[in-house]
Parts: C-alpha cells; structure tokens; sequence
C-alpha cells in the first residue's frame, strides 16, 4: 500500500503532471471567470498562494497542488454562491454570514445540494494536502529565490489587476467573475476596518442645514390601515417571451387604476432584506457599495425617520411579520430599530414548514387584523413577507399542495417557479378579498411588490441580453414591479407615477400617495423622487440625491459617519413645506 502510494505521489510530483494540472486547472477557472483579460490575474494568484507555501514549507509539489486547490475551490463556492444571489463570493461573506448561525441553517437545510459537494471537494482536498505533505520531502531552494518568487507573483498580481483604479467593485461582484472576485474583495477590508464606503461619500459632500419642523400627523382619526406585501421571488413573467404564460397571469400585477407599474430593486437571485430596507428606510443600498447585501447588520440602529418610525410616531401600531426567524441576516433587530414595535418570526406564527403556501402568511396576518379591530386599535401598518416562490426548485410543492401544475414551457425547475408564483398571486387576490371585508371606516390601503427575480430567471434574462446583464441596476434583471389597492380611501395614483420607479422610492410614493403624516425629511425625499423621475442611485441630478443623504446625516437621521457632523444652524423655515425641487437644485 505504502509503495503503491509513493508511486501516485510521485506521479503527481513530476514537472510534467504538475504543469498539467496547472494547465486542467486554470481552463476550468476560466470557465468560471469568462473573461480572458482576467486569466493574467487569476494565474498569479494561483502562483502567489503556491510560493507563499512554498516559502514556509520548502516543497514545491505541495505548493504548487495548494495554490491549485485553494483556488479551485473559492471560485466554485463563488459559482454556487453567484447561481443563488447575483453576487459572488465576498471576503464579507464569512463575517457576516458566516457568523449568523440562522443564516448558516437555512442554507444546509434548503440548498444541501449545493453546498455538500463544495465541502466534500473540501474535505478530500485537504486530506490530499495532509498526504502529500507528509510523502513530500523538503527541498533545498535558497529563502532568497524562494522569496524572489513570491514577490514576482505579487508584482503581476498588482499588474494584471483587472479592475481600473477608479473603478467600482461593487459591479464586479455583479459579474459572476467567480475566480478573481473573491480575492479583488480582499481590497474592501478598508471598509471593514474603518469607515464605509457610504461614509466615504458622505464626507465628500458639502453640510447641509438639518430639517427644521415637526412630522404634520394630519387628521389622525382619518389615516387608513396599511399593508405591506412582499411578495417573494415575484415578477412579471411577461418579461420572459421565451414562457408560454397566456392568460394565466392577466389580472396579476395590476393596480387599482388598470395598469401595470414596474419597479427596479438592487438585489438579484435573492437578498429580500434588501429590497425591504429600502422600501422602509427610503435609501438606495447600492450607495453601500459592497456592504449592500449585509446592510441590516451595518445599519442596525444608524437610520432614523424611516416609515415605521413617522406612523409609529403618529400613533400607528407597526408591526411586521416574517417566514423566517427573528435573527435571520440581523433583519428583526434592524426592523425593530427603525420603529416596528413587532416582529412577528416563523415561531410567533407556528411556521413548520421552510416555505408555506402565501395563504398561510395571509391568514395569520388576517388574524392578527381582527384581533387589533376588535381590541379597538388604532390605525395599523402591518408588513408582510411571503415565502412560497423562494429557491430551490428541486422540491415539487406545487403538487404537494394538491394544485393544478401548469407546463410553461421551461424546464422542470424554471416551471415549479411559474407554478408557485401564479400560486402566490392567487393568494394574494384573496387576500385582498379579506381585506376589503375587513375594512373599518377609516379605510386601507395595501401596497405589494416583488422583492427580487428568482435566480431561475438567469438563464431568460441571458438569452434576451447576454451574461453581463446584472452588471447594470437597469437590466431586466432587476425589474419587478409594484401594486396599489384601497378599500373605503381615495389614493392618489399620480404619486406612484407611469413610469418604472426605483424601490428606495416606493415609501415616499406611498407616503404621498395615500396621505399618510409626512415629515420634513420625506418631504424632501418626495419632491426628489420626482426631480430624479424615478430614479434614484442612477438619478441624473446626483448631486441632489447626495445633498439629500448628506442632510439626513446632519439632521442625525443617519449615523454614518465615524464622527458627529459638524452642527448647522438652520434657517427658520428649512426642512418645512418650502422644500422643493429648486431647493434640491441649489
């Protein structure tokens, strides 16, 4: 055995095979990086890994396998990492995910499938390693040449970086460049050490007079309940010819004024707290740059004035109910931060199941409705999250829930997504049948919108606009939408606009829209949401969007900066009804 095992490794250790290797390697990681201008890049980092090693230990056959496997392995968890959220690999990943133990959970138990192999790969890697160390035998190459070869590999890992100097990161990681975005990532430890990048920009721009004035709580006893759906996973599939989707679908996403209105989220695949942050905070998480998948962990306790918090002021019961537990990516302790005073989890609501059918969640946002109306409770904002259209696919729930299974014309996978969707939209139009018949004199308004796309869509998106599409936030990638219903309340639709409106705007809309109290910072949000038609990380006038967020800095809205702003007497009638576009101008 022991000879046997000598021969293998010394098979392996020949110049031959390991330039072989090194060959079979770096074509498999291009395969997952796609670009050849990035392959320089990616091959000195295989060859810097391998002389670190080689440096410490003296054996180059262990180096040179290490660098290899090292490698092979980040750029495969980037790959399965990429398929299932739109983002690769980030060194940030093993902070904040990593030391989330119900993040941790949920993906063992729902994507197994995935990650088993990657640590098997793991697993047997090392156990090579440990093997050929032991077999290997020290080597006499001088310190000095080995140090030289480090450093040479460093210096054309600096020159073959394949990212401008000035160059945003963050779209890089929206590439699915899954060999070299792990470790281009490195570079963002500044931002984990030290100040954000949103603070970054923050101190770029000039003080602003802080707003001045009280939130105008309107006539309290004529404010509407409200409610809030996210529903999870959603979008319109008539976005995808390639499905046969018919008539299936046709009075899905519509508003109360016929029409179909879409929305742009910065998220793809997955990231649901992301997409809800914003729609509750009125902030663009791309301003984060790369912290925008771990935002409710960087702003717990740092964002004030947000939605919950100006009708919680206003003597409105705020609550919000999840399919997931409390702690989940840090997302209950940051609702609960910006003025919910409930967060219902998986536990509050007796949640069994990793993904109930969307009426389940209905029905238990139904009762809590009654018991509120019958306690004699005031007015009421309940947000809501669905679960039932969330990955993976492999599981058919559709036919578990003994519905019928409609052929889209996909794959198996990509029709369990229809199924579960067109499923989804059937809940929700009984939920707005429960609605309507619980609606009290003060009347209701309920907004809903689809968080993100599915990662199922991928493959559509690419075939309509090529692999490169969720490397911009205008991609078809990330457009959803929207919808708008009143029960016994005039909303005013002409807030929400014709056009597609960016998701860190659809609170303001609402707040306009449905004449919900209004603060002086939302007042000012509103008058930019339509100075920036819409649009807001990519809004035309982006000095205006930076004014504004620098305001809510040093109004103490937002705690982003490593110290207090300097203070700034303002005016006697700034932050009050003058706010308008022309002020946003100045």
């Amino acid at each position: 055995m022991r000879g046997t095992l000598g021969l293998v490794m010394s098979l392996l250790c020949r110049p031959v095979t390991v330039a072989g290797a090194f060959i079979i390697v770096m074509t498999g990681l291009y395969v997952l990086e796609k670009i050849p201008a990035n392959m320089p890049f990616v091959g000195f980092i295989v060859i810097a890994i391998s002389a670190s090693v080689f440096l410490l230990s003296r054996k180059p056959c262990l180096a040179a396998y290490t660098g290899m496997a090292t490698v092979s392995i980040i750029a495969i968890s980037s790959a399965v990492k990429y398929r299932l959220k739109g983002f690769d690999l980030h060194v940030f990943d093993f902070t904040f995910t990593g030391e989330d133990p119900d993040a941790i959970r949920f993906l063992v138990e729902k994507y197994a499938y995935l990650i088993v192999p990657v640590f098997v790969l793991i697993f047997l890697a090392v156990i090579f390693l440990v093997v050929l160390g032991f077999w290997e035998k020290r080597g006499s190459t001088a310190w000095p040449v080995r140090l030289a070869l480090l450093a040479a590999s460093c210096l054309g890992i600096y020159v073959d970086y394949p990212l401008a100097p000035d160059e945003p990161r963050y779209f890089h990681y929206l590439g699915g460049f899954n060999a070299s975005s792990f470790f281009v990532s490195t570079l963002d430890l500044q931002y984990a050490l030290s100040q954000s990048q949103f603070a970054g920009l923050m101190q770029q721009v000039p003080p602003q007079p802080p707003y001045a004035g009280e939130t105008d709580c309107g006539d309290m006893s004529n404010q509407p309940d409200i409610f809030i759906v996210l529903s999870e996973s959603a979008t319109n599939p008539e976005n995808f010819p390639q499905l046969k989707v018919g008539d299936l679908f046709k009075h899905a996403f519509l508003s109360q004024d016929g029409k179909f209105h879409p929305m742009y989220v910065e998220t793809f695949g997955g990231g649901t707290w992301v997409s809800n942050l914003s729609v509750m905070s009125g902030l663009s998480t791309a301003d984060f740059g790369v912290q925008a998948p771990y935002v409710t962990t960087v702003l717990e306790g740092k964002v004030h004035g947000a939605l919950p918090e100006v009708l919680a002021g206003c003597g409105y019961r705020t609550v919000e109910i999840t399919p997931v537990n409390h702690n989940f990516v840090n997302e209950g302790p940051f609702m609960e931060s910006i003025g919910f005073q409930n967060v219902l989890d998986s536990k509050d609501i007796h949640a069994t199941l990793y993904a109930h059918r969307d009426e389940f969640y209905f029905k238990a946002a139904e009762a809590f409705i009654e018991e509120h109306h019958r306690k004699g409770g005031g007015p009421l904002l309940l947000s809501l999250k669905t679960m039932f259209p969330h990955s993976p696919y492999n599981e058919p729930l559709v036919s578990e829930n003994k519905l019928p299974f409609v052929k889209f014309g996909g794959d198996a996978a990509t029709d369990e997504y229809m199924n579960r969707m067109l499923t989804g939209q059937h809940d929700f139009q009984r939920y707005l049948e429960a609605i309507r018949s619980m609606t009290t004199e003060r009347g209701s308004v309920v907004l809903e919108y689809g968080d993100h796309q599915s990662y199922i869509t991928k493959n559509l998106v690419d075939e309509q606009f090529g692999g490169n599409s969720l490397q911009d936030l205008r991609s078809i990638a990330y457009k959803t939408y929207f919808t708008v219903h009143s029960f016994n309340y005039d909303v005013d639709m002409k807030a929400f606009g014709d056009g597609p409106l960016d998701v860190g705007f659809l609170g303001a809309a609402l707040i306009e829209g449905a004449h919900l109290p209004l603060s002086p910072m939302y007042r000012e949000l509103i008058a930019l949401k339509d100075l920036c038609q819409g649009r807001f990380h990519d809004c035309k006038d982006r000095a205006a969007v930076d004014r504004h967020l620098r305001r809510r800095v040093d109004s103490g809205l937002l705690d982003v900066l490593p110290a207090p702003a300097a203070p700034v007497i303002a005016s006697a009638t700034a932050g009050t009804v003058g706010i308008d576009k022309a002020r946003l101008r100045q």
